[in-house]
């Protein structure tokens, strides 16, 4: 589902205009960009949980030539999906078709 798709459905779903539709979806997203810039955890109770962290910086190597190098710390946001969103996939049947083929991939012939 893409943006315009997401729209569409939320003005089905609301009744809302499509353009209502959208500025509710683009001030919800403002305010989850904004809650995560200020370094806030954006939490929707069963649906999502957003938490912006710190990876620390660490020492690696370069693939390529195998020499030392220094990886920096950044910042990254950590997703934890919710309980209704994790049981609305959880019967589609692509999982059952990615297990199958983890379960191929397992087996050593």
């Amino acid at each position: 589902m893409d943006r315009f798709e997401t729209i569409a459905s939320m003005s089905e779903i609301s009744g809302m205009t499509k353009k209502d539709s959208e500025i509710a979806l683009d001030a919800f997203l403002t305010s989850v960009e904004n809650a995560l810039g200020k370094g806030e955890k954006v939490k929707l109770n069963n649906y999502l949980t957003l938490d912006p962290t710190v990876r620390k910086g660490r020492n690696g190597r370069n693939p390529q030539n195998g020499k030392p190098i220094v990886i920096p710390a950044s910042n990254f946001v950590k997703v934890k999906i919710g309980k209704k969103w994790d049981d609305a996939v959880a019967g589609i049947e692509i999982a059952e078709k990615v297990k199958k083929s983890r379960k191929k991939k397992d087996v050593v012939e």
